[in-house]
C-alpha cells in the first residue's frame, strides 16, 4: 500500500485499519488541503501575500515545463 491508496476501495478492512481510522481519521483529505493552504503565504520584501492554490494539474505543467518526472506516481 503507497500514500496514494485510496482506503475507501476495500470492501473488507482489517480491524487493525478499521481502529486506526476510526481514531485517527484519513489524512490530509482535501478539506485539510484547502484550510493548510489559506493559511499559507509568501513573503515578497516585507510584504506577505496569500498564495494561490495550484490544481493538480497545474502542478503537471510546471512539472512538465522543468523536465521533472515523478516515478511511481
Amino acid at each position: 500500500m503507497n500514500m496514494n491508496t485510496d482506503l475507501t476501495q476495500y470492501d473488507i478492512k482489517p480491524q487493525a485499519m478499521v481502529n486506526y481510522l476510526r481514531y485517527n481519521g484519513p489524512h490530509f483529505n482535501d478539506k485539510l488541503c484547502k484550510f493548510a493552504v489559506s493559511q499559507m503565504s509568501k513573503k515578497n520584501g516585507s510584504v506577505l501575500t496569500p498564495i494561490a492554490p495550484m490544481s493538480k494539474e497545474e502542478v503537471d505543467n510546471v512539472l512538465a515545463q522543468n523536465n521533472i518526472t515523478i516515478k511511481g506516481g
